[in-house]
């Protein structure tokens, strides 16, 4: 599981994005990963939290913005058919079945569905 970044880490990367430091010279100096600090760096550029002439931002705000970029996910491939593969799954069909039957329909690896299933259907104990 990825590490979670504290607000006052994620409002310290921002601080130097706005002296105009680099990514890769904050990379070195806080340890976060260079595409973390360029997402957050997409997010205070639409909001003009760079711009030198208005107030930095507080927690909070980068906090809401932070949490609205990590929750906004994207669809899976998967989750067209999600109630065929849900169907098949409750009936009893193999994961090596759905996955020659799909095959036409969505390009994924046999693994992709296993863990798509899996993930959607815990086993129960």
């Amino acid at each position: 599981m990825p590490r979670r970044i504290a607000m006052i880490e994620l409002r310290e990367i921002i601080l130097q994005l706005r002296r105009g430091c680099g990514i890769k010279h904050i990379h070195r100096t806080t340890g976060h990963h260079r595409t973390v600090i360029r997402a957050l760096k997409a997010i205070a550029e639409a909001k003009d939290w760079l711009n030198p002439q208005k107030p930095p931002p507080d927690e909070a705000a980068v906090h809401a913005a932070w949490e609205a970029t990590i929750t906004s996910k994207k669809p899976h491939q998967l989750d067209g058919i999600q109630d065929q593969l849900l169907r098949s799954h409750h009936e009893g069909i193999s994961f090596v079945v759905m996955h020659r039957l799909i095959a036409g329909q969505v390009s994924c690896s046999e693994s992709t569905l296993r863990r798509y299933i899996q993930k959607m259907c815990p086993p129960t104990q």
